[in-house]
């Protein structure tokens, strides 16, 4: 059985969730010190922080990745302390005081490590969300305020018996240069972030739900026939009258010819235009992740 998961970039959907009423001592907690300092990466696919945590020949790697200005990001962690996840149905993330949700649609892959592999786990998420569950990165830009990034420390992973804790000291200089670098973003895109983080209404596909159903039809009957699971990245960029002008897949996970039939649907897609704080039809984008679980 195939099932779709289309989630904006802006509105992801995520289970507000704790530890349940295991008792704390049932858990097996393991504390992972910083070993680097932290590295961001920009490009024109994304801007993202690095940290490695432990010791160096067993090392847990970090990555928070931007594709657009917000609060929402794409987690990533690798290392063999992720082994047992394999086995697990859900992953509770925490950011030190502010919140825990509990991920059941995170999605297992591995990465390379010299002349091995580790596994490793990604999933879209927040230091926070608001009240009705919902993450909107864009129109809610105010959730996560400066002072709540300077007061998250740590972050935490738990699943199964286990409480995997990141001592990454305040977040507050890292997510400032994350937030530098998503503006830079914008400029590298031919839009201004004055006019940008002033939209009144942003873009919009008139139908969502046909756009939808149209990438679930482009899926690789490869990927279907092993079991792989696809999950695609995507921005597009509509101009004033709802029209795609460019669209590219971005940090991929899957086959090349998914993600190129996934932005064709895009690009044929009709969207409302953005308005700017005028009410006037401008230029703007689009960002998206589709997911696809196979079971």
């Amino acid at each position: 059985m195939r099932r779709i998961g289309i989630a904006a970039i802006w509105t992801i959907a995520l289970i507000a969730g704790a530890l349940g009423s295991r008792p704390a001592e049932a858990l097996t907690a393991k504390t992972l010190p910083p070993a680097t300092p932290w590295n961001l990466e920009a490009t024109d696919a994304g801007c993202a922080l690095r940290r490695a945590f432990g010791p160096p020949d067993r090392s847990l790697v970090l990555e928070i990745r931007r594709f657009q200005p917000g609060d929402g990001f794409e987690l990533s962690v690798d290392g063999d302390d992720l082994a047992g996840l394999v086995h697990s149905h859900s992953v509770t993330i925490g950011y030190g005081t502010l919140w825990k949700h509990e991920d059941s649609g995170f999605q297992l892959g591995t990465t390379t490590r010299g002349t091995g592999t580790v596994p490793s786990i990604f999933l879209s998420s927040a230091l926070k969300a608001p009240d009705d569950g919902l993450i909107d990165v864009r129109r809610r830009a105010a959730i996560v305020t400066p002072e709540m990034e300077a007061g998250v420390d740590r972050i935490s992973l738990s699943w199964s018996r286990n409480n995997l804790i990141l001592n990454t000291g305040s977040l507050g200089k890292p997510f400032a240069a994350m937030r530098s670098c998503t503006d830079a973003l914008l400029r590298a895109w031919g839009l201004d972030p004055e006019v940008q983080n002033g939209l009144t209404r942003y873009p919009a596909p008139t139908n969502l739900m046909q756009m939808v159903r149209a990438i679930q039809a482009v899926y690789p009957a490869s990927m279907a026939a092993t079991g792989k699971q696809g999950r695609v990245n995507f921005r597009a960029i509509i101009d004033g009258q709802g029209s795609v002008t460019r669209c590219e897949t971005i940090k991929s996970y899957n086959d090349p010819e998914f993600d190129a039939l996934a932005c064709k649907v895009v690009r044929r897609t009709r969207f409302n235009p953005a308005l700017d704080r005028n009410g006037k039809p401008v230029d703007s984008y689009y960002a998206a992740t589709v997911k696809y679980y196979l079971g």
